[in-house]
């Protein structure tokens, strides 16, 4: 029996976390925390209706029997504050997802590649991440802000044996590499003006 749209995503989650923090002094602290969530599936990828991109000629039919995407979220982070106005942290993070969702290929014709979307048994995500963060002060209306990070990423999908896939642990669909973030900022405290510029690239 086809649900109504409405119940496609009729669910209710309890949803736990768990987070501590231990100082060894004013300048350093470790904080360890665990939490899940929930990654629902967007409206296009649940609708049962075909939408079509023009510019990679594919096709894409919603898929009414996506489950969300259930996450276990673990993460390390050792917090160094040298100065009132600096701080580097350095993060370990993993994810364990079960019923990760990603497109599936279903055919295709002179025209048009067709794909839907499922969710795959489980996967995961693991990494670490560098970040710095500076405000350098000039006088008493000028102030600098420099915050950088750097992010790498590993992934693997764990596939049946039956894929038909040349590669059943490969990476999740989507997930890049690495990610880097570059922030400057410039606030002019009389006056209240600020201004910010945002660099990020992902690999």
């Amino acid at each position: 029996r086809l649900r109504p749209l409405v119940e496609l995503l009729d669910e209710q989650y309890d949803l736990f976390s768990l987070a501590s923090t231990y100082r060894f002094n004013q300048q350093w602290q470790l904080r360890l925390g665990y939490g899940d969530t929930v990654s629902w599936p967007e409206t296009f990828e649940i609708v049962p209706r075909t939408f079509t991109d023009f510019e990679t000629l594919e096709q894409f039919s919603g898929n009414r029997e996506l489950q969300p995407a259930e996450i276990e979220n673990y993460d390390v982070r050792l917090e160094w504050y040298p100065g009132e106005d600096q701080s580097i942290t350095l993060a370990w993070y993993s994810k364990d997802l079960t019923n990760a969702i990603e497109n599936t290929f279903l055919g295709e014709s002179e025209e048009y590649q067709y794909y839907t979307f499922d969710n795959v048994s489980s996967a995961s995500v693991d990494g670490w991440e560098l970040d710095l963060r500076q405000v350098f002060s000039f006088g008493a209306s000028h102030e600098l802000f420099v915050q950088a990070s750097y992010t790498d990423i590993n992934s693997e999908v764990e596939l049946p044996a039956n894929t038909l896939e040349y590669d059943p642990n490969r990476p999740l669909q989507g997930q890049p590499d690495y990610l880097i973030n570059l922030q400057l900022g410039y606030d002019h405290i009389a006056t209240q003006q600020q201004f910010t510029v945002v660099y990020n690239r992902r690999g």
